[in-house]
């Protein structure tokens, strides 16, 4: 097994999961943080919720690791998460989520924590949670 590159944090808000990711990430990296995720949306009740990606101080991944990510986002929306909100200003990490995030979905990115918050509160009231 590969040392995994890459770090997160992870922070709840009500429903809301705010990731914080940071560094180069390798596949074990991103093997570590999707497990972690599905073991804390896992632990709540069913019902909507919604995961902000703060890519403030990320500095992108392998490109094999896409298909991982691609089935992970079916993950979550299959357990109703009703918004993956990325914050991000860099055109890099733009067209990095262009290339991961299925364009049925397409990235929803924000240059604000803030305004993701806003965003990830209405999603959830609308679907009533």
């Amino acid at each position: 097994m590969l040392r995994p590159h890459g770090s997160f944090e992870l922070e709840v808000q009500d429903r809301i999961l705010i990731c914080y990711v940071h560094d180069s990430w390798n596949f074990e990296g991103i093997r570590i943080y999707t497990s972690e995720v599905k073991a804390v949306v896992s632990s709540w009740s069913s019902g909507p919720w919604c995961r902000i990606i703060d890519m403030y101080d990320f500095n992108l991944t392998i490109p094999e690791a896409e298909s991982h990510l691609n089935e992970f986002i079916r993950w979550c929306d299959a357990a109703d998460c009703v918004g993956h909100l990325y914050v991000s200003k860099s055109l890099l990490h733009k067209k990095h989520l262009e290339d991961v995030v299925p364009p049925e979905d397409g990235p929803l990115i924000f240059e604000s924590l803030d305004d993701a918050l806003v965003d990830a509160r209405r999603r959830l009231m609308v679907r009533g949670s």
